[in-house]
C-alpha cells in the first residue's frame, strides 16, 4: 500500500492511493468524494480552467474536500525527504489517524526519517497554521 507517494485519507479511516494527481483521483470518482461530476463541471466552468487543470478550480475542489468533506490530503516529496499534509484541523482524532497512517509497517523504511508539514487549512480566526513534525516522532507519539 505504502509504494504510492500521494493519498487521500478519510477521517473515518479510508484511505484512496492517489496514482497521478490528488485532482484527477477526484475527478475519476466524484461520487467517492462526496461531489457530482457536475459539481467538478461547474467549478471549472466558474474559473475558465480546463477539467483537471491545477490552478483555481482544482484548489477550490480541494479546499472544500478537506473543510468539509473529512478528507486529508498527503504527499511525499523524494527530492526532500518530506510529507505534505493538509487538514482541516489538528484535532486530536485527526492526530490519531496521522499515527495509525505513519505508522504502517511500510513506513520503516524509505520514509522512516521524513519529515512532515501539517498544514491546517480552518484553524483558529481562519489563519493558516503549519505544524512541522516526522514520520518517526508521529510513530511514536513523540
Amino acid at each position: 500500500m505504502m509504494s504510492f507517494k500521494a493519498y487521500w485519507l478519510h477521517t473515518n479511516g479510508e484511505i484512496v492511493p492517489v496514482q497521478t494527481t490528488h485532482i484527477a483521483e477526484v475527478i475519476k470518482s466524484p461520487e467517492h468524494f462526496g461531489y457530482t461530476r457536475e459539481r467538478i463541471n461547474a467549478e471549472y466552468l466558474t474559473h475558465k480552467e480546463p477539467i483537471g487543470h491545477e490552478g483555481k478550480a482544482r484548489q477550490s475542489i480541494m479546499a472544500n474536500l478537506i473543510q468539509n468533506h473529512g478528507w486529508i490530503r498527503a504527499r511525499y516529496t523524494p527530492r526532500y525527504d518530506s510529507w505534505v499534509v493538509e487538514v482541516s484541523i489538528l484535532s486530536d482524532e485527526v492526530k490519531l489517524l496521522l499515527v495509525r497512517f505513519f505508522s504502517n509497517p511500510d513506513m520503516k523504511g524509505t520514509f522512516y526519517n521524513a519529515t512532515v508539514r501539517i498544514t491546517e487549512l480552518c484553524s483558529v480566526e481562519g489563519n493558516v497554521l503549519h505544524h512541522n513534525t516526522s514520520v518517526v516522532r508521529l510513530q511514536t507519539g513523540a
